[in-house]
């Protein structure tokens, strides 16, 4: 970084292996904005940073003080603008990002990063009361190919084609760089439409596709996509969720797939990384079932494996199952015998309609 004496700024430029382009920074932080006008910033350093001051820690790292004073009148504000923003090498596209004073706090009055693979809009406060620090940010992602941008990132590659948006409104009791999962609260609602799990026998996808009667609207359209791409073809899923305490909790997580509705209702710990909850897996309508035949028997064995990446034996559509454990090791339970009627012992439970019957 090579600066220089500009009026009441250092004014210079920076060239590295995370960030190249020209920085301001104020001589005195109460009277402007750190700019930086950057033709490429990898926002990866930021954890390669961490993961390094980590290695250098002798023994466990000092709980963070939450509470600790902070003075808000000095601490910087930001304006910053890259052409080209990195995320573990994936290019998200243009980034603007402000910060504004407020009253007791910070405000990050935008924050919009543009690409081809998503759009996110977000805008936050950071304020400190009488009693403790507590960061809010609220806003919207939209996908036009979320497939796609799992994959990129690492998430997944289970997930083919949809596209998908998100909105959100959550909340931690510390500072913005202090986050935590087991802290976060707040909501999200998910939706993703017209894509395909991959996650399942590419033979029993297409040969469903066909049995789905609802979907013969899509033949007079000729679509036929369902029958001859491989995985399970979905035509929406949608959710909302509410997150308390690093868990995210949902009474409607609904899969719109072609051969089966699929109900979710449940929690899944963020931080800990578990699940717990009770699917429901219903055919889309009577004409499906007879025409089945044996192969409506194996439909649900088909679509744990979606969820869990094995194969399970004996469960089937128009039944009701619990899925619980560590992510990479799921346990799925069925709520019903042979004949199709639910356990006694889970026939009392509340709050999830399908549970009690007879």
């Amino acid at each position: 970084m090579a600066l220089k004496p500009d009026g009441g700024y250092w004014a210079g430029r920076i060239n590295s292996a995370f960030a190249r382009g020209t920085v301001h920074i104020p001589v005195v932080m109460h009277d402007g904005r750190i700019s930086l006008d950057m033709e490429l910033l990898d926002l990866s350093a930021i954890k390669q940073l961490k993961s390094q001051n980590d290695a250098q820690q002798v023994g466990p790292p000092p709980e963070p003080p939450l509470d600790a004073p902070v003075d808000m009148e000095n601490v910087p504000l930001f304006e910053i603008h890259s052409n080209k923003t990195l995320w573990e090498s994936v290019d998200l596209g243009l980034l603007s990002l402000q910060t504004e004073r407020i009253p007791h706090g910070i405000a990050l009055k935008k924050l919009e990063l543009s690409g081809l693979a998503q759009k996110l809009d977000l805008s936050g406060t950071w304020r400190r009361n009488a009693m403790h620090t507590e960061t809010s940010l609220r806003g919207h992602l939209k996908m036009p190919n979320v497939g796609a941008l799992l994959a990129q990132l690492g998430v997944t590659s289970d997930l083919s084609e949809a596209a998908g948006a998100a909105d959100f409104s959550v909340h931690w009791q510390a500072a913005p760089h202090q986050f935590t999962l087991a802290a976060l609260q707040g909501e999200v609602d998910i939706h993703f439409s017209d894509g395909r799990i991959l996650s399942i026998e590419p033979g029993f996808g297409r040969i469903l596709g066909v049995l789905a009667m609802a979907q013969w609207t899509k033949r007079l359209q000729l679509d036929f996509r369902d029958i001859y791409e491989a995985g399970l073809m979905f035509n929406s899923i949608n959710g909302h969720f509410i997150l308390l305490n690093g868990k995210a909790s949902t009474q409607d997580l609904i899969v719109d797939a072609i051969p089966a509705k699929i109900t979710i209702v449940g929690d899944t710990d963020l931080a800990n990384k578990t699940v717990d909850q009770l699917v429901n897996v219903a055919p889309k309508g009577a004409d499906a079932v007879p025409i089945a035949g044996t192969i409506m028997g194996k439909v649900t064995a088909l679509i744990a494996r979606t969820v869990t990446g094995e194969d399970q034996d004996g469960l089937f559509l128009g039944s009701q199952y619990r899925v619980k454990g560590q992510w990479d090791a799921l346990q799925i339970i069925p709520l019903h015998d042979h004949d199709g009627l639910l356990q006694k012992t889970w026939t009392g439970i509340t709050g999830f309609p399908w549970l009690q019957q007879p």
